[in-house]
């Protein structure tokens, strides 16, 4: 069985590094990703310069750490409802990336990116698809307040141990919890795989039922996905030692692609 998933794994991953080298594929994602990021960090930087306009202009008044806090809740709702809709809109255009690389088609347009923006109902799927992502980063959150707040809490002793037993067997539960919460991530991780490819390639469906299905598609194939998922732990370590250079400029684009791959080739076997 373990063969197998790595047979497919290694499938799946030449086909990813085949569709990036393709044409111009790789300068044309490295483009869309630094479009991507730009737009974040602009977004951003104005929503800052509007909030200091505002405090120079004297209309804000009173409390004004209660202001920065009403500010930067109200300008955090506002620009996930302006921005999530690139994430989805990236997602399809490099799923288009890959379906040119099989049929030999003409080049996809980059801004296909932006194509979750076209509408209201559009613009809903894409609010879904990044609410859906951020909430697989919830795990993540609560293994780093445990591991690196409650480790440093003093323990008394329990139940007549020593103090040096509990605080072992402290550790031990921080440690074995962190665990939990990172395969729970990984796994909230891999539904959103699903949804936002069916959210992509299946438009007519509502969200209900992209929901619905990435649920299906997470109980067949988690195992195989979370395998495919460990295997770019590495990478990922590489990455973050070359200060995100390498991240940004191979190991996104090559994780997309492997992943759009594997939701495709999964559900057209559960289609068959």
């Amino acid at each position: 069985m373990a063969d197998a998933l790595s047979a497919r794994r290694r499938v799946f991953k030449k086909e990813a590094r085949e569709v990036l080298c393709f044409r111009a594929n790789w300068i044309s994602v490295l483009m869309a990703l630094f479009m991507l990021f730009f737009f974040l960090a602009a977004a951003r930087y104005f929503s800052d310069c509007l909030y200091y306009a505002l405090s120079l202009s004297g209309l804000i008044a009173g409390d004004f750490a209660l202001a920065d806090e009403v500010y930067d809740a109200a300008s955090g709702v506002l620009l996930f409802l302006l921005l999530s809709p690139l994430y989805p809109g990236i997602v399809s255009y490099l799923y288009d990336l890959c379906r040119t690389k099989k049929s030999g088609g003409a080049r996809v347009p980059i801004t296909e990116v932006f194509c979750f923006y076209s509408g209201l109902e559009q613009a809903v799927r894409g609010w879904a698809v990044s609410f859906l992502r951020l909430t697989a980063l919830i795990p993540l959150l609560f293994a780093y307040v445990g591991f690196v707040f409650l480790e440093d809490l003093y323990l008394p002793s329990i139940a007549g141990l020593p103090t040096q037993v509990t605080a072992v067997i402290f550790e031990v539960l921080i440690y074995a919890g962190t665990v939990l919460l990172i395969f729970t991530a990984m796994f909230m991780s891999l539904r959103a795989e699903f949804f936002v490819f069916f959210t992509v390639t299946r438009p007519e469906l509502p969200i209900s039922s992209c929901i619905r299905l990435s649920g299906n598609m997470m109980k067949r194939r988690a195992g195989e996905g979370i395998h495919l998922i460990l295997s770019f732990v590495p990478l990922f370590i590489l990455s973050v030692l070359s200060a995100g250079i390498l991240f940004f400029i191979y190991f996104l684009p090559y994780y997309l692609f492997t992943f759009l791959i594997f939701c495709a080739a999964v559900t057209t076997e559960a289609d068959a």
